[in-house]
């Protein structure tokens, strides 16, 4: 038993590792093309800052083609998964299963919404379940004796079909945690600035393009709206120390990341400058138990601290690239610094000695 344990658990974490691979060049053309997208706005002259990456026709073009890869990314971890799971044939189930974990459908929500996408944690949980389940099928099929045409035929619409009701049952749960904390956000936001702004960080930091993350930026703009600008500033500076605390961790805990890591951390620097937290995605669907505590971390600390200090921001986009309009400009530094050293001690900390990279030192 322990045995057959040790082997799933093998399978599932090469299987993330292969997904991870595919993925990379989503987050860094995605993360790259919407960072153009802001400086073009910035340096020739966006309508406001409000609209930044979106008011110039080029850098809307950019953003347009960087939000696709973006969107792109979790079906296609999801897929991969399930194809390394058991065999290329639960790809497509991987890939519908990963779409209907992040657009947040359920069955009272079919065609989806937002606040219940269940984000990276979702698309891992869809490519497994969907790589297992084509293996119990495919098992099945074989064991009745059903002919190679007939399988193919019936597999993909099984598979589809089941994987699809598993997320469908998963994503209401996190639709409901996230009108709870929606909840408590609208009643902390007017007894403690500071827990307000760690609970934002901490929703912005626990499901990275998931329910959580997309309500406090939802939260965050309406609160633009009605004239209250300290909860973007607390955001914001939770979405730039998320891609700065992983950087700076594969940067001073070299040992902890393989070389490829490494190398894929490095566009973190520009995507914390940029407040684009997706780059980080890679590295945390690979460890997200060692990971994504750290991440927290970081967006807890600068977003508390953010909020605390009082900081305001009327973007909310840009990351530092807007640091001009946010006011007390240098205690937002400031809290994006703490909360970045906080974030990537606890990832170093977190992640187990490479021993690829060892060897390599070696």
């Amino acid at each position: 038993m322990k045995r057959k344990l040790k082997e799933i658990s093998t399978t599932i974490s090469k299987a993330i590792t292969k997904g991870v691979n595919y993925i990379v060049p989503f987050a860094v053309s995605g993360g790259v093309l919407i960072s153009f997208s802001y400086i073009i706005d910035i340096i020739f002259g966006a309508d406001s800052i409000y609209g930044l990456g979106s008011s110039l026709p080029f850098a809307t073009i950019l953003k347009s083609i960087g939000t696709v890869a973006f969107s792109l990314m979790l079906p296609v971890l999801s897929g991969v998964i399930a194809a390394n799971i058991y065999d290329k044939g639960a790809f497509t189930a991987g890939i519908v299963g990963g779409f209907l974990a992040q657009n947040g459908a359920s069955l009272s929500l079919p065609f989806g919404d937002t606040r219940s996408s269940s984000g990276v944690i979702g698309a891992i949980i869809a490519g497994v379940a969907a790589g297992y389940i084509y293996k119990l099928l495919k098992r099945f099929f074989n064991g009745e004796g059903i002919g190679i045409s007939l399988s193919y035929l019936f597999l993909p619409i099984i598979s589809v079909t089941l994987i699809s009701l598993v997320i469908l049952l998963i994503n209401p749960a996190t639709g409901l945690l996230n009108t709870i904390l929606s909840l408590m956000l609208l009643n902390v936001s007017k007894l403690s600035p500071v827990i307000f702004g760690i609970i934002l960080g901490l929703m912005t930091a626990l499901d990275m393009g998931g329910a959580f993350m997309k309500s406090a930026f939802i939260f965050a703009t309406a609160a633009i709206a009605s004239g209250e600008f300290t909860a973007m500033a607390a955001v914001m500076a939770a979405n730039v120390s998320i891609p700065l605390s992983v950087f700076l961790a594969s940067m001073i805990f070299k040992t902890k990341f393989t070389s490829r890591e490494a190398e894929i951390c490095k566009t973190n620097l520009v995507f914390g400058i940029c407040g684009i937290t997706e780059g980080t995605i890679p590295i945390l669907a690979k460890s997200p138990f060692r990971v994504i505590p750290g991440c927290a971390i970081a967006a807890g600390i600068s977003a508390g601290m953010s909020a605390g200090f009082g900081c305001t921001l009327i973007s909310p986009f840009g990351g530092l690239l807007v640091l001009p309009v946010v006011g007390r400009p240098l205690m937002f530094l400031l809290s994006v610094f703490t909360g970045v050293l906080g974030g990537c001690v606890a990832i170093g900390l977190a992640k187990k000695e490479c021993r690829k990279f060892a060897a390599k030192v070696l």
